[in-house]
């Protein structure tokens, strides 16, 4: 069985699929199986802007998995990475802005920022 036969049996569809099953990508192309190359255009995750594969980016998750892929409870325990970042982010906001939340993606970012703007004072003009 193909690649999209397997998904299509043992799998569940929400959506219609491109009969497209892709093994790879460089830069701005993805490759299917077929060994035909595409012009990727809907990738997202550091994808648009990096491309795939990106060697350093390559080597920075290569270096990152050698020593830790996940921290344990990331949400309730400290990391050093994460430390240095806020002390590097701290460099460069705007003055005031003295606190950071990480979030991934989805809508936690937009209902958190909803909620701050929501209860600051200095936006009641909203």
């Amino acid at each position: 069985m193909s690649t999209i036969d397997i998904e299509n049996t043992l799998g569940i569809t929400f959506c219609e699929r491109l009969p497209l099953a892709f093994t790879h990508g460089m830069g701005t192309q993805v490759w299917d199986e077929a060994g035909k190359a595409y012009l990727d255009f809907t990738s997202g995750w550091g994808v648009t802007c990096l491309g795939h594969s990106h060697p350093a980016v390559v080597a920075a998750i290569a270096a990152q998995a050698a020593r830790l892929m996940q921290s344990p409870n990331a949400g309730f325990s400290y990391s050093p990475e994460r430390a240095a970042l806020l002390q590097q982010l701290q460099a460069v906001l705007p003055k005031g802005l003295t606190n950071t939340y990480f979030c991934n993606s989805g809508p936690r970012p937009t209902t958190l920022h909803s909620s701050w703007l929501a209860k600051s004072p200095a936006n009641t003009k909203w």
